[in-house]
C-alpha cells in the first residue's frame, strides 16, 4: 500500500467497473507494462460514491489503495455485469459476463483501475465498506468509521 496515489506510470489504462469479487485461493501475475490499482482491500465492498471517483480519476490521495505492478502475483478478482443500480461511467470498460482479471489485464495496458467491489462473503472484510471519506464497518445493524485504527460510531 503506498502513501500517495500516484500510480506506477502516467499512462491511464481502462478502468474495470461493475460488482466484483476476489478468490484469493487462486492467482494470477500481472503482465508486462500493465499495473492495477484497488481502492479497497479483499473481500469488501466499495460506494457508488468511490467508484464514480475511480472511474472519473479522481486523486484519492487519502483514500486505502493497493497497487500491484507488472510481475506482481495477484488474487484472482472476478468483474460481473452491473445490474442497473450503479452509476457507471460510459468511459469505464464493462462486462457482459463474470470475467475473471487474468482475462481482462493485457500486456502494455497502463495503470488500470478497479471500480468494482472486492467482495467474498467469506472473507475477514466482507463487514468493511470503503468509501470517499473513509473506511465504515457494520456491526449489528450500526455504523462505525475508522479513526486512528479504531472503531467509532458514526
Amino acid at each position: 500500500m503506498g502513501l500517495s496515489c500516484k500510480e506506477s506510470n502516467d499512462k491511464r489504462g481502462p478502468v474495470f467497473a461493475g460488482h466484483g469479487s476476489v478468490n484469493t485461493s487462486k492467482s494470477t501475475v500481472v503482465p508486462e507494462g500493465t499495473s492495477i490499482t484497488f481502492f479497497s482491500k479483499d473481500g469488501a465492498v466499495i460506494t457508488d460514491d468511490l467508484g464514480v471517483a475511480i472511474e472519473n480519476w479522481e486523486a484519492l490521495n487519502d483514500s486505502y489503495h493497493r497497487t500491484f505492478e507488472a510481475g506482481e502475483s495477484i488474487p484472482l478478482y472476478c468483474l460481473y455485469p452491473t445490474c442497473g443500480a450503479l452509476n457507471i461511467q460510459p468511459t469505464s470498460t464493462q462486462v457482459n459476463r463474470a470475467t475473471t482479471i487474468d482475462e481482462l489485464l493485457k500486456p502494455d495496458m497502463g495503470n488500470c483501475r478497479w471500480a468494482a467491489c472486492t467482495f467474498d462473503e467469506d472473507h475477514e472484510n466482507a463487514d468493511l465498506i470503503f468509501h470517499t471519506d473513509g473506511v465504515y464497518k457494520k456491526i449489528n445493524g450500526e455504523f462505525f468509521v475508522e479513526v486512528d485504527g479504531k472503531w467509532i460510531k458514526a
